[in-house]
């Protein structure tokens, strides 16, 4: 098994303003049992939150940043993924599909089609 420190990170933008749109972010995390809130910045509207470990990974560290759009009405989530130990491939995927339960669990609070995050 290779081992290597993996970043996954994802962003997607929102037709809503980013206050609502933070307030969603924070309530989502608090809904999802995979995920245990650990921190919440409402001045640059981010929390950090983190995933457990499991027989296969140590969890990750997540941060989700809300920010106005630069390019019109709405605003930017972002979204990123750090293991909190040396990763596997395994890891890779988790990280993944963590970042897609994320944002479909923020599209259910602000009631908007889930998104297909970009991955960069």
């Amino acid at each position: 098994m290779s081992f290597f420190n993996r970043h996954d990170e994802a962003s997607y933008v929102y037709p809503t303003d980013p206050v609502r749109t933070y307030r969603a972010v924070v309530a989502a995390v608090n809904s999802m049992t995979k995920f245990k809130l650990t921190g919440t910045n409402d001045r640059q509207l981010s929390c950090l939150f983190t995933t457990g470990w499991s027989a296969f990974t140590w969890g990750d560290r997540l941060t989700a940043t809300v920010a106005p759009n630069p390019n019109g009405s709405g605003c930017v989530v972002r979204i990123t993924a750090d293991p909190r130990a040396n990763g596997s491939l395994y890891q890779a995927r988790q990280q993944k599909k963590e970042i897609n339960m994320f944002f479909k669990g923020l599209s259910e609070q602000l009631s908007v089609p889930a998104p297909a995050p970009v991955f960069s």
